[in-house]
């Protein structure tokens, strides 16, 4: 356990639903809880859906390196309107369109070490959607509209807490949104769509206790934590892209029904942009991670070029920006592979310590300040610039601590520190 003497935990984590970093600390003992809001398989997700991804897997793995029990739920989300669009576009039917996307995907998370606890689907959710819809119709948050089931947005007092909605800005006059999202509209501040009620011709539909339809992409991620985890976690993450509207939905959908808050801490990853511009099909600037395999670049490379920059700082894609970050790399694993070398050609085993190296410790120092990766990594970079500049002049015992500090380390960053690439 990397926890200090005192047990306590020093993590600072910068808290969207506050809006300052705020000390770590989970609703039970040793136990972490999060959910990551996950892509939508209608489509192969790009590199900066794997961006927010890798956030939330160096948190988790952070976690687990201080001490922490941490589950981690990475939902997909495979029922909604584009999926149905998607599906039709290709004539496919959508389960069997999202089946592959999510097979494509989980390969690809395990290619670049993405290993959440567990993978939940909307689609394996169904009984969790129509409990939590039966209960906000019971409890008065939710009304039949047309066939649909829509949520009343005027009776949760606290709408808007997350992105800064002020009440002021819900409309007097009644305005609803059928559609699961509208793109490019960041605020729809009215009542939003529950359940979608089956319409003739519709292909994709349950039978359930409340009718036939399927329920809407804005309460399946409150469903699937319900169904994992139960009525309240410790962690929220998701892309930035989801702070307003669709994070603030779930905080009414989930209160409303449990009364019971949500999500401790909401963090929020940012964009991803290519050329200086955000990723999107019409500007065709998407970047794909196999269009970076296939020019060579290794999983732990687009790992560590996707983790070093902060996450709540925009990060820019250009070969030339992920070719620096790649070098940068190289560099650390030629300097560590020649420090192996050094405890390797004694001939004998190497003591080792149970204290920390002040490589660890300048590395919690670091990831405590909001999960600062790039000023974590520096700190190693620098300790083994160091140790070439004196020529390597360093004993087997400092070699070896050295080396199971990196590989403790490691565990977090996944970037094949000690797993070198010849």
């Amino acid at each position: 356990m990397h926890i200090s003497g005192d047990q306590t935990i020093t993590l600072k984590i910068y808290n969207s639903l506050t809006g300052r970093k705020d000390n770590f600390q989970p609703l039970n003992g040793n136990t972490v809880e999060m959910f990551t809001c996950g892509p939508s398989i209608y489509r192969i997700p790009h590199l900066g859906n794997y961006r927010t991804l890798l956030l939330a897997d160096v948190l988790a793995e952070y976690l687990k390196y201080r001490g922490f029990s941490t589950i981690h739920a990475l939902n997909f989300t495979d029922i909604e309107d584009k999926a149905i669009k998607e599906a039709e576009s290709n004539n496919m039917a959508m389960l069997e369109l999202v089946d592959y996307v999510a097979d494509r995907t989980l390969n690809e998370m395990e290619t670049i070490g993405v290993k959440p606890t567990y993978n939940p689907r909307s689609s394996k959710s169904i009984d969790a959607a129509v409990e939590i819809i039966e209960g906000l119709l019971n409890k008065g948050y939710a009304y039949w509209y047309k066939g649909n089931v829509y949520f009343r947005l005027e009776r949760f007092a606290e709408y808007g807490k997350l992105a800064g909605i002020k009440k002021s800005e819900i409309p007097e006059q009644k305005k609803r949104f059928h559609r699961d999202t509208y793109p490019g509209n960041p605020r729809n501040i009215g009542d939003f769509i529950l359940w979608h009620g089956y319409r003739k011709n519709d292909n994709v539909y349950w039978d359930t206790p409340i009718g036939r339809g399927r329920p809407s992409w804005n309460v399946q991620d409150s469903a699937m934590i319900l169904k994992t985890m139960g009525s309240s976690i410790d962690i929220m993450c998701g892309g930035e892209d989801s702070l307003a509207r669709h994070h603030d939905y779930n905080i009414a959908v989930m209160e409303s029904y449990t009364d019971k808050k949500m999500a401790r801490y909401w963090i929020h990853c940012s964009h991803l942009l290519a050329g200086g511009k955000k990723m999107s099909k019409s500007r065709d600037n998407i970047i794909l991670l196999e269009d970076l395999l296939k020019n060579g670049y290794t999983p732990e490379e687009i790992r560590f070029f996707l983790i070093y920059g902060h996450y709540r700082q925009k990060l820019n894609f250009t070969y030339k920006n992920i070719d620096k970050s790649s070098e940068k790399l190289k560099s650390a694993h030629e300097m560590i592979r020649k420090i192996q070398a050094i405890t390797e050609n004694k001939g004998r085993q190497v003591h080792r310590t149970q204290k920390e190296d002040e490589i660890e410790t300048a590395f919690i120092q670091m990831m405590d300040d909001d999960l600062n990766v790039g000023e974590g990594f520096d700190t190693i970079f620098r300790k083994l610039s160091q140790i070439r500049k004196s020529g390597y002049n360093i004993s087997v015992r400092e070699a070896g601590e050295l080396i199971d500090s990196v590989q403790k380390i490691d565990q977090v960053l996944k970037i094949g520190l000690l797993d070198i690439r010849q």
